[in-house]
């Protein structure tokens, strides 16, 4: 189970690294059955197969939005540094026309 969840995770990683939410639909439909037939290959009993499949569907979620999270608190940071680099800068006198 711990297999098919850490996979899912980094499933749902790569995903969030170029994908929109709606992405998340047909993960879940390629995933359910793939997880759902590992439960019940593995253990042979329908309780710990659903068990596995809810995991995994967790774990892509999860996945999905700790790497949403991560690129953009990078972008922020990425922002803020911008905006005190140039903030730092002393800018060059205008002069006036006359």
């Amino acid at each position: 189970m711990i297999t098919v969840a850490l996979l899912s995770l980094l499933t749902g990683m790569v995903l969030g690294m170029r994908f929109k939410v709606l992405i998340l639909v047909p993960a879940f439909a390629c995933i359910l059955p793939i997880a759902f037939g590992f439960g019940l290959a593995r253990d042979h009993a329908l309780g710990s197969a659903i068990i596995v499949a809810a995991a995994a569907l967790a774990s892509v979620q999860i996945g999905y939005f700790a790497c949403v999270l991560i690129r953009y608190s990078l972008a922020a940071a990425r922002v803020s540094g911008l905006r005190s680099a140039s903030l730092a800068r002393p800018q060059p006198a205008r002069r006036t026309a006359g």
